[in-house]
């Protein structure tokens, strides 16, 4: 398979990574995309958005943020899997500050009155963000134990 011999699908076991990158990057996108486009901002518009714009950054603000956590999460997946000593500390701040955006939403979600499937959707992901920062933090820890530097730290 052609896709394989790429290096952002090298490591099968990191695929939740690469699709949860993909997936922040693209919300990051529409975001601030529509904070251009439109006056009313409707990206952001939702109940599940207001613990986010209680911090006091805007759409656009988190529109960018969402967009260059994930590049920078795509960057380390691919030079993770072109080069022996990889990017693993920038994989587990990248799994982090997602973490953050789904976290928000899930607390946006917790406050409606009714269930939804938002509580599925960004409680998936934020399990799987979590995840990757366990994957990563072992792989940090297992470097440190072998005595060599961990992988994008030296």
């Amino acid at each position: 398979m052609i896709l394989a011999r790429l290096p952002l699908f090298r490591h099968p076991d990191r695929q939740p990574e690469l699709i949860i990158s993909v997936v922040v990057l693209c919300w990051g996108l529409s975001a601030f995309i529509d904070s251009f486009l439109t006056v009313a901002r409707h990206a952001m518009a939702g109940p599940f958005f207001q613990p986010l714009l209680a911090t006091g950054i805007d759409q656009r603000g988190w529109g960018v943020f969402a967009i260059v956590v994930g590049i920078v999460r795509l960057a380390c997946l691919w030079i993770n899997g072109s080069r022996p000593k990889g990017s693993t500390v920038f994989r587990a701040i990248g799994a982090g500050c997602s973490g953050v955006l789904w976290l928000g939403f899930l607390l946006g979600a917790l406050q409606l009155p009714w269930m939804t499937g938002a509580l599925f959707t960004y409680g998936g992901f934020l399990a799987f963000d979590l995840l990757s920062v366990l994957r990563a933090s072992r792989e940090i820890a297992a470097a440190f134990k072998r005595g060599t530097p961990a992988n994008g730290i030296g």
